[in-house]
């Protein structure tokens, strides 16, 4: 008997993976390809939401662990796990157990929501200098919006370091 051809049919990471075996069995003259599945376990470690989660909400709050997850179960490549979750913010609601993703995390943000920011206006000549409230967190260079103290209506600005935003002309 000849040595059986063995192919694998699918390079990524799932649970059931297939794999083609050709060649003559026992008894007869004519080859033949058979297809048998195999169900594949590819354990790692990796962070898991310790509780629900909401976007806009530090990755602390939500308690991560490190626990062994079964990439080929959660249909998972290991470059979609972050190595690190430290200083890392949530950009998307989460559910406790999840496996954390790269997608769901964002920098820390600069500015905070309700948190006091310094608003600059350039202009031809000047650069003014005022105080007002950021209506919702944002990251350098993100578009966020800003009521300045006494105003009644907002602002879109860009955040330009910590506590601060530059008002766009």
């Amino acid at each position: 008997m000849e040595h059986p051809q063995l192919r694998l049919s699918s390079q990524g990471i799932r649970s059931r993976v297939p794999v083609s075996f050709s060649g003559t069995v026992c008894g007869h003259d004519r080859p033949s390809v058979v297809t048998v599945w195999f169900k594949v376990q590819a354990w790692r470690q990796a962070w898991v939401y310790g509780r629900n989660g909401r976007a806009e909400q530090a990755v602390a709050d939500v308690q991560p662990r490190l626990e062994r997850v079964d990439l080929a179960a959660a249909q998972l490549a290991p470059g979609d796990l972050p190595t690190e979750v430290a200083g890392q913010w949530l950009n998307q609601s989460v559910n406790a157990g999840m496996p954390v993703l790269k997608r769901h995390l964002k920098a820390e943000p600069l500015v905070y929501r309700d948190a006091p920011v310094t608003v600059v206006v350039y202009g031809p000549g000047l650069m003014l200098r005022t105080e007002g409230r950021a209506l919702r967190p944002g990251v350098l260079g993100e578009r966020v919006p800003v009521i300045l103290n006494g105003a009644e209506s907002s602002l879109l600005a860009v955040v330009a370091g910590k506590g601060e935003v530059h008002v766009d002309r």
